[in-house]
């Protein structure tokens, strides 16, 4: 065989290989979990190994958005995960929730009418199926969230004559996060 032929079999299998290397660009992923509840999110790869989610969630506080990079390493059929998660839960009536558990006096209940908080959360995991099809995934990792108590001036001022003035207060934490799911891909 000639240079000539030998460089355009070469290419010929580079190309065919590349192919099959591929990774799908868009795909969908549904989960559930602690904190965000009920989630779908749009996929994102622009490149092997990262991806992309932006999507929204439902738990028992209301709706909520969310963005999130994922860094999945290995191509295998078990996989690691790394993924970091930014969100804002949109304002919601706690209040309803609260009820289920202990009595609410009115200023209690007007505290609780107006909740919303944001969130970043740190997640390892691990991914099983077929990275470029169909990924069953558990995740556990650690969030910080930070939101404002709105109505809380005017619960305490009103509930006690002897406030002259209040600020409604930011509350601040961390907390576990879990969520189970499926990934897959669509193109």
């Amino acid at each position: 065989m000639t240079r000539l032929a030998r460089l355009v079999v070469a290419l010929v299998l580079a190309g065919a290989a590349r192919q099959a290397c591929a990774s799908p660009l868009l795909g969908a992923a549904v989960d559930g979990g602690f904190p965000d509840g009920l989630a779908a999110s749009l996929v994102v790869r622009p490149v092997f190994p990262l991806r992309l989610e932006v999507g929204g969630s439902y738990n028992l506080l209301g709706w909520g958005l969310r963005g999130a990079a994922a860094l999945a390493p290995i191509r295998f059929v078990i996989a690691p995960v790394l993924r970091v998660e930014v969100g804002h839960q949109l304002d919601s009536d706690a209040g309803g929730l609260a009820e289920r558990f202990a009595r609410l006096s009115p200023a209690e209940r007007s505290a609780l009418r107006r909740v919303a908080y944001d969130h970043v959360q740190a997640e390892l995991g691990l991914e099983l199926g077929s990275p470029d099809r169909l990924v069953f995934f558990l995740r556990a990792g650690l969030g910080y969230f930070s939101g404002t108590v709105h109505g809380f001036a005017a619960a305490v001022t009103g509930e006690n004559a002897s406030i002259v003035s209040a600020l409604d207060p930011t509350v601040r934490g961390t907390y576990p996060a879990a969520s189970a799911g499926l990934l897959f891909y669509v193109w």
